[in-house]
């Protein structure tokens, strides 16, 4: 007796994509996708921005809580003697 083929597995769980696809709104032309997008693109842009700020906000309050001379260069001095 030969054992029973299963089917692929895009095909089993094809019923869960097209549950997930019924909740999703497609743009209806062109215009519309590219607005859609020129939006998302535009939120990741103003993410990135606020993230960037807030990152700069952080390190000056860590800095402002250092003691007075505490701040040194980068790179250390160059040698020029030698």
């Amino acid at each position: 007796m030969m054992p029973k083929r299963q089917a692929p597995i895009w095909i089993r769980r094809l019923d869960v994509v097209k549950a997930e696809l019924r909740n999703v709104r497609f743009p209806k032309s062109a215009y519309e996708g590219s607005r859609q997008c020129a939006e998302l693109s535009e939120r990741q842009i103003d993410g990135f921005w606020n993230r960037f700020a807030k990152a700069i906000q952080v390190e000056a309050r860590k800095l402002s809580n250092k003691p007075a001379g505490f701040w040194r260069p980068a790179f250390p001095p160059r040698n020029y003697a030698t």
